[in-house]
């Protein structure tokens, strides 16, 4: 079921986010003072980013990653059967298909036809962040997929925090890390659109923040994590 590769993702997170926090116990700080100004940060940024993206109705891309995930979150399989497409003659398929010959066989450069005798639909790309969005959709109301990419940059600016606490060895410096990012340009126009980086960037810096805690204080056992996030 898809729903359970979406919902391991997410505990995959939560359980990255968990242990790079855990640096707090590795060194003196002030706990209570350092999660005000994380929190801080976070309820300042929240107007910045949490609203829809205004190419919404206009990106291919990010239009075929939020279908995929209805899709995904309907079936709960990666590929199902169009019925309408299976009623048609097999000759008469490709007339319904979108786009040049070059786009390959689908109908709306969302999902592919993976075969077109048996009208099988799939991904055609690494489905990875359609299956994340999945159990949003899943689970709520279908707009509150339009605020996942946007939980998932400040998740991002939050990864960054941790990675800086390591690399600085204090709090502040995660902190004065967090706006710098959250503030740049490109961060706030591409920071609201369902781009499958944000979920990248997401597990890549969480790796390098627990690879960072490992290297600097091995007793943590933080290693073991850090070998296998970023490649989730």
């Amino acid at each position: 079921m898809v729903w359970l590769f979406s919902a391991g993702l997410w505990f995959l997170l939560a359980l990255a986010l968990w242990r790079c926090f855990q640096s707090w116990r590795d060194r003196p700080v002030r706990v209570l003072e350092a999660a005000l100004g994380l929190l801080a940060v976070l309820v300042v940024a929240v107007p910045f980013y949490f609203r829809p993206h205004e190419d919404l109705l206009n990106s291919e891309a990010s239009n075929s990653s939020l279908n995929a995930a209805a899709t995904f979150a309907r079936t709960g399989q990666l590929t199902y059967t169009d019925e309408l497409l299976a009623k048609l003659p097999e000759a008469d398929r490709p007339a319904f298909f979108y786009g040049p010959d070059t786009l390959g066989p689908t109908k709306d450069a969302c999902l592919w036809v993976k075969n077109l005798r048996t009208a099988e639909i799939g991904p055609r790309y690494q489905p990875a962040y359609p299956v994340l969005l999945s159990l949003p959709l899943k689970l709520l109301p279908a707009w509150c997929v339009l605020y996942v990419t946007p939980l998932l940059t400040l998740l991002v600016a939050l990864a960054l925090a941790a990675l800086a606490m390591q690399l600085f060895g204090q709090h502040r410096g995660g902190i004065l890390a967090m706006p710098f990012f959250l503030l740049n340009p490109v961060v706030l126009w591409t920071g609201r659109s369902a781009c499958a980086e944000w979920g990248a960037v997401l597990f890549f810096w969480l790796g390098l923040a627990l690879l960072a805690r490992a290297w600097r204080c091995p007793a943590s056992g933080a290693l073991p994590t850090s070998a296998w996030v970023p490649y989730a």
